[in-house]
């Protein structure tokens, strides 16, 4: 799933981000790209990856990923038309703060052994020292 999310899902960096780690961490372009680096999802990419990976995946997978969790909103403010919404359905999203999603970075780690990305670690900005690895901080249902 994990692959699935860096390679089809998540946003790439922004040149302003990409240029902020180049210069911070002495990257190359090529360093940045080469380690597969992403961007945080805003609110509504993050809603769409979400429902992706459950289209792909189903809920059990998602929830057993430990990286996504499932809400119902309770209000809806982006249809304008109230007859075809579908906000009330259960909604699933990665559990990272969107307001992290214009300067957030994501580093897919990758297991040595498998060769597939295991993890996620997440970096505030690009001068974040203590970056976090993604996972659900609750493992409850909220409403949004």
């Amino acid at each position: 799933m994990i692959g699935f999310l860096v390679f089809e899902c998540l946003p790439d960096l922004s040149e302003e981000v990409a240029r902020a780690i180049e210069h911070h961490h002495k990257f190359s372009p090529v360093d940045v790209a080469g380690r597969r680096l992403k961007a945080i999802p805003s609110e509504q990419r993050n809603i769409m990856i979400g429902h992706e990976c459950l289209v792909r995946y189903g809920p059990d997978l998602l929830l057993a990923s430990g990286m996504f969790y499932s809400f119902i909103r309770s209000a809806c403010d982006y249809c304008e038309d109230r007859d075809r919404c579908y906000c009330h359905l259960k909604t699933w999203r990665l559990d990272i703060d969107p307001r992290l999603s214009s300067r957030g970075i994501i580093l897919p780690l990758l297991d040595r052994r498998s060769g597939f990305f295991d993890d996620l670690l997440v970096f505030r900005h690009a001068q974040d020292e203590r970056p976090f690895i993604l996972k659900v901080r609750a493992n409850t249902e909220v409403a949004a």
